[in-house]
């Protein structure tokens, strides 16, 4: 058990750390990696690629790692990644010196940052199940990722201003700020109580046999196995959204590198705005309610987002803007939902497995989108129509597809979901 008094400040803990370390993977959504990548000269197929790649490796090690987790402790693995991503950021910025072609480093440091970054979500919701009280879950990740989004937010705009001033040369400054923070995310990290100690280390002598066992358990919980079958799917139609939204602009209405970092900024700002909805509508709605409604929102904002040209009584960067904050808000809210529901029906026995399993159903989807994405922007890439002045290519076809495809796929998961605790 723990007092009141030590889960508040474990809490306080768990908010902090996000604060800074989520500012490295926010990096591969707010355009910097982006615009390094175009920088260093990297086509637009193989971008796609170098920002999922962390979705590839988490798929690959998720689940082992998860294991060794439950046995070795889950801390100890978690601060291993907070390394890694440092180590992994230090050597983008060292790839910005080279003469020679980076691609190598470049490629390199992102599988370093990819497995830094698996090794610690292999038990980060299962180091926080028994700190964050079944009651408080919705308001307590509102408040958690509304910080960390804020967080996100201020960064961005430094980022942004960094570009706009000194263009690519801040590139190095802001690369070394995010390992810095992964670093003093470890402080943080280290204060968060870990309340279920690892197992017997007896156990991990049974090897995969144990291992087999133990996924099986998981697999055989038909709820939460649908639910990792949703979570599969999910990231397949949504995943590559706002990678889309920035290689459109770049491409069709010729944005610049500060430009489209702006724009992740407002999606950014519309996640705080949406966390805090997100609570309050599962609040007031319940989970199910709030997650189809949230779901069918956020589908309209991503079908609009190519139909700039019909409604051309509205500037284009308010347009966009509009719309893209308006989808961070839907999006944001759709996320209090997820993770609300992850939690209710998550298995009470091995609990980082379970956790990952999860991750690892987004990541296979994520990595699925990014593989057919590419694909198809290599294929199409020089298709463009103009009809009515709607801009018909792989970009706009493909966000019109997600957002047909959103609120199908969410009603068809909620039609047989059922709460089985108090949330």
């Amino acid at each position: 058990m723990i007092s009141d008094d030590h889960r508040r400040k474990a809490q306080n803990s768990i908010i902090l750390s996000q604060c800074f370390g989520q500012v490295a993977p926010l990096c591969f959504a707010n355009g910097l990696m982006l615009s390094y990548l175009d920088y260093q000269n990297v086509s637009e197929q193989a971008i796609v690629l170098f920002l999922k790649t962390p979705s590839i490796i988490s798929l690959m090690l998720i689940l082992p790692i998860a294991y060794f987790s439950d046995l070795y402790g889950k801390k100890k693995l978690g601060q291993i990644g907070n390394i890694l991503q440092s180590i992994a950021f230090m050597g983008l910025c060292f790839a910005l010196t080279l003469a020679s072609d980076p691609t190598w480093l470049i490629l390199l440091s992102i599988v370093c940052f990819a497995f830094g970054v698996t090794l610690f979500n292999g038990s980060w919701f299962a180091l926080l199940d028994p700190v964050i009280l079944p009651q408080t879950r919705g308001s307590f990740f509102a408040k958690m990722r509304t910080c960390w989004k804020f967080a996100g937010v201020t960064f961005t705009f430094f980022v942004q201003y960094l570009l706009e001033k000194n263009g690519h040369h801040a590139l190095s400054t802001l690369l070394l700020c995010v390992a810095l923070f992964c670093l003093i995310r470890m402080f943080f990290y280290q204060r968060i109580p870990e309340l279920e100690p690892s197992e017997n280390l007896v156990e991990s002598k049974k090897g995969l046999s144990e291992f087999k066992s133990r996924f099986m358990v998981i697999f055989e919980d038909r709820p939460y196995r649908n639910f990792c079958i949703f979570k599969f799917l999910f990231p397949v139609i949504t995943s590559c959204t706002i990678i889309l939204v920035h290689l459109y602009l770049k491409e069709y209405l010729n944005y610049d590198h500060a430009s489209i970092v702006f724009i992740g900024n407002v999606a950014f700002i519309g996640a705080i705005v949406g966390f805090s909805f997100g609570a309050l509508l599962l609040k007031k709605l319940g989970m199910k309610k709030g997650f189809l409604y949230s779901s069918i929102a956020m589908a309209t904002t991503i079908i609009l987002l190519p139909f700039h040209g019909v409604f051309s009584f509205i500037p284009v960067e308010l347009y966009f803007s509009g719309l893209i904050f308006l989808e961070g808000v839907c999006a944001a809210s759709f996320g209090i939902s997820v993770t609300s529901i992850m939690l209710d029906l998550l298995p009470q026995k091995n609990k980082s497995m379970s956790t990952s399993m999860f991750l690892m159903c987004q990541e296979s989807g994520s990595t699925v989108a990014a593989i057919t994405a590419a694909t198809l922007i290599s294929t199409f890439a020089e298709s463009n129509y103009v009809y009515r002045g709607v801009n018909i290519n792989v970009y706009s076809v493909l966000l019109i597809l997600s957002g047909i495809l959103t609120p199908i796929l969410t009603y068809l998961f909620i039609r047989q979901y059922k709460v089985t605790r108090k949330s």
